[in-house]
């Protein structure tokens, strides 16, 4: 099954220490979960550290009624250790007036595997 293109950036702020920036452009031919055959979509940043039992959890604004969704929204979180396993995970919902919301897809990215800018 097709899940679209998500495309995001990920990256260490090399005047800040620990800083990590992600960035949430947009998405291209995601999943229509609607009657309407489109999707009312927004993505939730996720930061999974090691040792700690919660995530920090950012989240964009949705877009209504697409399929290539555009948010250029940016995140920071702070204090990330980058040698870590810490990860970060991307999901993909859409957002439903009635009911559950629908996870259309996720994606994850190891810490240590982010550079700096």
């Amino acid at each position: 099954e097709k899940l679209g293109r998500l495309k995001f950036q990920c990256y260490f702020d090399h005047e800040i220490d620990g800083m990590l920036r992600v960035k949430v452009v947009s998405a291209h031919g995601i999943k229509g979960s609607d009657l309407s055959g489109l999707s009312d979509p927004y993505v939730v940043v996720k930061l999974h550290r090691v040792n700690e039992s919660t995530a920090k959890i950012k989240a964009t604004e949705t877009v209504k009624k697409t399929l290539d969704p555009v948010w250029n929204e940016t995140f920071e979180f702070e204090r990330v250790d980058r040698g870590s396993e810490s990860y970060v995970t991307f999901e993909l919902w859409d957002h439903d007036m009635v009911g559950d919301d629908d996870l259309l897809s996720q994606y994850a990215v190891r810490v240590r595997e982010i550079k700096a800018a």
